[in-house]
């Protein structure tokens, strides 16, 4: 009679709906252990790596919502045509409804903290490339090469106008340092007292480069003022 074809028709959702709860449970499964793997990144190479690992869950598990919405419509008909095993399917539903819910809050969790890392790892290579340049500019200002004669004062003064425009040049990249130092302040637990440390040596070594750059300028001005007068 008519009722075998609706029996029928109820098996096949039964199954369906079955199917695709499994298949869920199997993808929440490995969700849940990769965001147990407590990765940690040793450098910006590796935090760029797992940030982009993550990157690929976060869009697997917004492909995964519509799969759930169609998981929840099927359980929804199901439950309404009176089928059998309401207690079961309304607790597998739940079940898979409430650890999607939970994947997704250890998986934005997870992202601040790789982002936070990276931010760390990023702000001591910008720190890194800053010291070793003002490294450099430093030997230049510490020269007690003034010249012997006015073309060679001249020559020395024109050297050191491009470097002092090279500093004032150079003034954001430091400032964008110490911006990131001011912003990791709030956010990274991790390496507090190593970048306080490491930044208060980098500060001093830009003023003693200013500071040395100014007074090579002014010697040299001096001896040109001498040498112009001697002649």
């Amino acid at each position: 009679g008519p009722g075998k074809g609706k029996k029928l028709n109820e098996a096949s959702r039964q199954q369906r709906f079955n199917t695709s709860i499994r298949d869920f449970e199997f993808w929440l499964s490995e969700a849940e252990t990769l965001l147990a793997m407590k990765d940690q990144a040793r450098d910006l190479a590796s935090a760029g790596n797992l940030l982009k690992k993550h990157q690929l869950l976060e869009r697997e598990m917004l492909a995964r919502e519509d799969a759930l919405k169609d998981l929840n419509t099927l359980a929804e008909d199901l439950l309404s045509s009176g089928t059998f095993n309401v207690d079961q399917i309304v607790k597998k539903k739940d079940n898979v409804n409430k650890r999607f819910l939970n994947v997704q809050e250890l998986a934005a969790a997870h992202h601040e903290k790789l982002k936070e890392a990276y931010a760390l790892f990023q702000f001591f290579q910008d720190l890194d490339d800053e010291e070793s340049w003002i490294e450099e500019k430093l030997i230049r200002v510490s020269s007690q090469d003034y010249g012997r004669d006015l073309q060679g004062v001249q020559n020395l003064l024109k050297k050191h106008k491009r470097l002092e425009g090279e500093l004032v040049a150079h003034e954001p990249a430091i400032q964008n340092v110490l911006d990131m130092a001011e912003k990791l302040k709030d956010k990274a637990a991790v390496g507090q007292e190593e970048i306080q440390l490491r930044l208060a040596q980098f500060v001093e070594h830009w003023e003693k480069l200013k500071e040395l750059a100014k007074a090579r300028g002014l010697k040299l001005e001096e001896s040109l003022e001498y040498l112009q007068f001697m002649q």
